[in-house]
């Protein structure tokens, strides 16, 4: 059986299962996919370290997985086999998304960066990623009070505006 295998121990209290695996591949993929227990999917959670779940966006098809993975690997420990693709719902066809698990990731991320020769756009939950608009890690830039102002094309800051050159 799998989990004689790759569990050490199962403790059951009334509030909460304590779930210790024997080794630290076996822990992280429990965590990312979770158990499935009289036919129910039950989510586990890392007391020691939380993992930290990624949306890049705008990243084109052409740029290859293991790009992605080798850039994201500064910022923490990228779980093997996290890293997927997004589709357009109901459908086979990419829509620029990647989506991928950080184990020990650092408190910050950047919300904006170039990988390869694309720039693209990171968010992160947790609050790591700072809000585009604003720069607080309090809540997403498409909640932001200041989301109907306009931003400076240069900086993105919305308390002064650029001239465009002509």
């Amino acid at each position: 059986m799998y989990l004689e295998n790759a569990v050490s121990a199962i403790q059951i209290t009334e509030d909460r299962c304590i779930v210790t695996c024997k080794d630290t591949d076996v822990k992280t993929s429990m965590l990312i996919r979770g158990l499935k227990v009289k036919n129910n999917h039950v989510q586990l959670v890392d007391v020691e370290n939380t993992i930290t779940n990624v949306t890049i966006k705008d990243a084109q098809y052409e740029l290859g997985d293991n790009v992605i993975y080798t850039f994201m690997s500064q910022y923490g420990n990228v779980v093997d086999g996290s890293l997927l693709r997004g589709t357009i719902k109901g459908t086979g066809i990419e829509n620029g998304s990647r989506y991928l698990s950080i184990v020990g990731c650092v408190p910050t991320l950047p919300n904006r960066a170039t990988i390869g020769r694309f720039d693209v756009r990171i968010f992160a939950n947790k609050n790591r990623t700072p809000c585009i608009r604003c720069n607080e890690k309090v809540h997403s830039s498409y909640k932001c009070p200041k989301k109907d102002a306009t931003l400076c094309h240069i900086c993105k800051d919305s308390d002064h505006q650029a001239e465009r050159s002509q």
